[in-house]
């Protein structure tokens, strides 16, 4: 594994404005950033972590490596909000994570058929899958050393 580059809060901030339509905004005393008025990432009050929206999955895969930059944020965990320490990542996947995060939040086409490979909520694989996925982060959250903020 590499060594943490870290990031700025004014190398964060450059980079999470350069898209198009990202505007920074306030959340609970706390500056976010956001895309079509839904929230991408929130600088926490310490400065030196942000909470992003991942897919459980992500968060999943983030958490089981054990990476002191990775914390959960209490019971918003449990949506795929997660908080990373800007001087512990490394700069390079907190850019893609934020890459990722904007790109999830953008809109999609709401007509139109779905496509053959597509499957319905009422499909059994579909109801499995959302178990399993709940299953995995319930496991997650369960691990006490994860759910606190890293210094």
């Amino acid at each position: 594994m590499t060594e943490p580059t870290g990031m700025s809060i004014e190398a964060l901030r450059a980079f999470v404005l350069s898209p198009d339509g990202i505007e920074e905004r306030s959340h609970h005393g706390k500056p976010d950033f956001r895309v079509n008025g839904k929230i991408v990432v929130n600088l926490d009050k310490d400065e030196q972590t942000i909470t992003i929206k991942l897919s459980l999955e992500e968060q999943a895969a983030l958490v089981a490596r054990d990476d002191p930059a990775i914390s959960l944020p209490g019971g918003w965990a449990k949506h795929g909000w997660t908080t990373i320490s800007l001087r512990l990542a490394d700069s390079a996947e907190v850019r893609e994570l934020v890459t990722d995060a904007w790109e999830k939040t953008q809109p999609t086409p709401r007509s139109g058929p779905r496509s053959a490979g597509s499957r319905s909520e009422s499909d059994p694989d579909s109801t499995f899958a959302e178990r399993l996925r709940r299953d995995l982060q319930d496991q997650v959250l369960s691990r006490p050393e994860r759910n606190r903020r890293q210094p």
